[in-house]
């Protein structure tokens, strides 16, 4: 059963309200009232860039050039907002406020390690342990090894000395930048 054209129109709207029409590629959509072209217009991404018309214009017109559309289609960018700056800590010593702003400001730029505590400490413990174990399991491999090896295969063994004595070297290069909180250490650590 389908409902008479007068039933199937909104409460307080006439026929007379239906005059608006948008373009869908190359064909005209509607009629629809005001209120229904808005609902529709909401759907599109870019709103604005709809074509629209009603009886009355001369041609078709962007949603953003006809003024009973343009408030509704054309929406300002996202507001960023940016927190206000943190106020300057005032400097212990009696420097007027723009020094202190500027001991500040170098303060902030040359950001040092301040100490060794929470899990840095446990990296603390591994950086302490680890030349100590690198080198007694050296002293272990080797003095384990038969004296006929280092006849039969010297190249090997002997380039395979110089390798861990180079990462002996290298792991208590590591450790000396860990407790001089040298700023190279992140990266040496991450290449160890």
């Amino acid at each position: 059963m389908t409902l008479g054209r007068s039933a199937q129109l909104r409460v307080g709207e006439r026929p007379i309200d239906k005059i608006w029409y948008y373009a869908e590629g190359d064909k005209p959509v509607g009629p629809f009232s005001l209120a229904e072209l808005k609902a529709f217009l909401s759907g599109f991404p870019r709103a604005e860039d709809v074509f629209v018309w009603r009886d009355g214009f001369p041609h078709w017109e962007l949603a953003r050039d006809v003024p009973e559309l343009a408030s509704f289609v054309i929406k300002p960018p996202t507001l960023i907002i940016v927190p206000p700056p943190l106020p300057a800590r005032p400097s212990s010593s009696t420097a007027s406020p723009t020094q202190g702003n500027q001991n500040h400001d170098a303060a902030k730029q040359k950001k040092e390690l301040v100490g060794i505590g929470g899990w840095l400490g446990l990296l603390a413990i591994g950086q302490a342990i680890a030349p100590v174990k690198i080198l007694v399991s050296q002293i272990q491999y080797y003095s384990g090894l038969e004296a006929s090896f280092w006849d039969k295969f010297p190249i090997t063994f002997y380039g395979e000395a110089m390798l861990n004595a180079a990462l002996v070297i290298f792991i208590l290069y590591t450790s000396y930048l860990f407790f001089t909180k040298s700023k190279r250490f992140p990266r040496f650590f991450v290449y160890l």
